[in-house]
């Protein structure tokens, strides 16, 4: 009887041992799927950053009526800002360091950019974040705030900076995702008519 009590603590304790060790395998297969997965997921999108084609935004569609807040809390909208106006959307995030320095960079050209050429600041950080992220860099161009981040949650506008150019009108002329420094608003201009102005 002692034995049969000793054989079955002992296949108890083996079942254990191999739900246990079942589990951990299949938690550790689950693990590397999720990182499979991520790893799939970013090349997609690396592709696209490529290719221009990582947001819903494509050239030749209008630009979506999207309403935004100035950095003075007045309510405005996509359509407000650019149907008369050729423009340029500079998408910045107040915690992207190449944002800054793009941004730093474009403020040298203000006075060179075309007078029919506007270029506005989106950012899709909450209000105050934007206003002092205005303050603290000086940004010479209109700070709008996408507050309900319709551009990132139904556009995937989430790489930072991206340029946007957009004719008078709301058609967009090019999408151009994650620029650096060597992207001047003169480049951009460039691409916004198709060729020098």
């Amino acid at each position: 009887m002692s034995g049969e009590m000793h054989i079955s603590k002992r296949a108890i304790v083996l079942s254990a041992v191999a739900v246990f060790v079942v589990a951990f395998l299949g938690v550790m297969a689950g693990t590397k799927y999720i990182e499979w997965r991520q790893i799939k997921w970013k090349e997609k999108r690396l592709a696209g950053l490529a290719t221009g084609q990582s947001s819903k935004l494509r050239a030749g569609e209008k630009i979506p009526e999207i309403p935004l807040v100035g950095l003075d809390g007045t309510p405005t909208s996509t359509r407000t800002i650019t149907d008369q106006n050729n423009s340029l959307y500079l998408f910045v995030s107040v915690s992207c360091d190449l944002c800054t320095e793009v941004t730093r960079s474009w403020f040298g050209y203000v006075d060179r950019i075309p007078p029919g050429v506007k270029v506005y600041g989106i950012c899709q950080d909450p209000l105050e974040y934007a206003r002092a992220y205005a303050q603290k860099t000086g940004f010479p161009f209109p700070l709008y705030c996408d507050t309900s981040d319709v551009f990132g949650k139904e556009y995937y506008m989430d790489i930072y900076p991206t340029v946007i150019g957009i004719m008078a009108g709301g058609k967009i002329a090019f999408v151009q995702h994650g620029i650096r420094e060597d992207f001047t608003p003169l480049k951009a201009v460039e691409q916004l008519y198709g060729k020098k102005p």
